[in-house]
C-alpha cells in the first residue's frame, strides 16, 4: 500500500506528456485493489483522483476504459457484501459507484464504450442503490463512505446518457429515490437528499415531465400520510425528517425551473399539511 501512495504521489507530479510513458494497465490494475482501502488519503485523494485524470484526459485505452467499467459494476465491486450495513466493504462499493458515474459520464460526452454495456451500467445503476444498506456519511478515522451520495452520482450519470430507455428506467429510478429518501432507521447528515435532487434535475432535463414529476410526489406524500396514521414511533419520525428534508430541497430546486409550479405547490401543501397535524 505504501508502495502505491508513493507512486501515486510521483504521478500526480508529472505532466500529461511525461504521464504517457507510465504503464498504465499496471498502474489501474493496481488502484482497482485498493479502490476501497481505508485509508482516505490513498482512497479518495490519490486513487479517485488519478482515475479522474486518466479518464478525462484520454490516457487510457477504450478498451482498458470498457475493463474498467464492467469491473467497477461486478458483483466483487459495486455489489461487494452488498448485504451488509456497516463495516468497511462500503467503501469498495461506493468507490465503484463513483467510477462507474466518471466513466459513465465520460462516455457521454464521447461515445466510446458499446451501448449493450452501458445499458447493464444503467440498470446496475439503480439496483444498486435499491439494494445500499449503508447509509453512513463521514466514517471517522476512515474519510467519506457515501454510498448513498456515490449511488447518486451513479443514477445521475446513467440518466444523462444517451443510450438511456427514459420511458423503461425513468419509473424504476424514480422507485429508487423513493426507496432512498424513505429510509426509517437513521438520518441523513451528509447532503445525501441534494445529492438525490441532482438526479430529479437530470431526469427533467432528460424529459421526465411536471406532470408525472407530479404523480411522483402525490405518492410520496401519500406515503407519509399512511405512515403518520400508522402512529408516531421513532422509525416514522426518522421516515418523516428524511422524506420532508429532500422534498424541501427539492421545492427551491423546482422553484427555478419552468412548468414546475404544480409541482412546488403539492410540496408546499403537503408540508403546510404535515406542520399543521403535528404541531397546531
Amino acid at each position: 500500500m505504501q508502495d502505491l501512495k508513493l507512486r501515486l504521489k510521483k504521478i500526480k507530479h508529472l505532466t500529461e506528456e511525461n504521464l504517457q510513458i507510465v504503464d498504465k494497465e499496471n498502474l489501474v490494475q493496481d488502484m482497482l485493489g485498493h479502490i476501497g482501502d481505508t485509508d482516505p488519503e490513498l482512497r479518495d485523494t490519490l486513487i479517485y483522483s488519478t482515475f479522474v485524470r486518466l479518464i478525462t484526459k484520454k490516457h487510457l485505452s477504450e478498451s482498458l476504459m470498457m475493463d474498467l467499467l464492467q469491473t467497477s459494476i461486478n458483483e466483487d465491486h459495486l455489489f461487494h457484501r452488498i448485504e451488509e450495513s456497516e463495516g468497511d466493504a462500503v467503501f469498495v462499493r461506493s468507490f465503484s459507484a463513483l467510477l462507474a458515474a466518471l466513466l459513465l459520464k465520460v462516455d457521454a460526452e464521447r461515445r466510446f464504450l458499446p451501448d449493450p454495456l452501458i445499458e447493464e451500467a444503467c440498470n446496475r445503476s439503480v439496483d444498486y442503490i435499491l439494494r445500499e444498506k449503508d447509509y453512513r456519511g463521514f466514517v471517522e478515522g476512515k474519510g467519506w463512505a457515501h454510498a448513498v451520495a456515490h449511488g447518486a452520482d451513479l443514477l445521475a450519470s446513467a440518466v444523462e446518457h444517451p443510450v438511456i430507455d427514459s420511458d423503461r428506467l425513468f419509473p424504476i429510478y424514480l422507485e429508487g429515490i423513493k426507496t432512498c429518501i424513505g429510509r426509517e432507521d437513521g438520518v441523513y447528515t451528509d447532503n445525501e437528499d441534494e445529492r438525490l435532487t441532482v438526479v430529479i434535475d437530470r431526469m427533467l432535463r432528460k424529459g421526465l415531465t411536471p406532470s408525472q414529476l407530479n404523480m411522483w410526489l402525490d405518492s410520496i406524500c401519500s406515503q407519509i400520510q399512511i405512515k403518520e396514521e400508522e402512529g408516531w414511533s421513532h422509525s416514522f419520525f426518522l421516515f418523516r425528517t428524511n422524506t420532508t428534508n429532500f422534498l424541501k430541497t427539492l421545492y427551491f430546486l423546482l422553484k427555478s425551473k419552468k412548468d414546475t409550479q404544480h409541482c412546488c405547490n403539492t410540496i408546499e401543501s403537503h408540508l403546510i399539511k404535515d406542520y399543521q397535524t403535528l404541531y397546531t
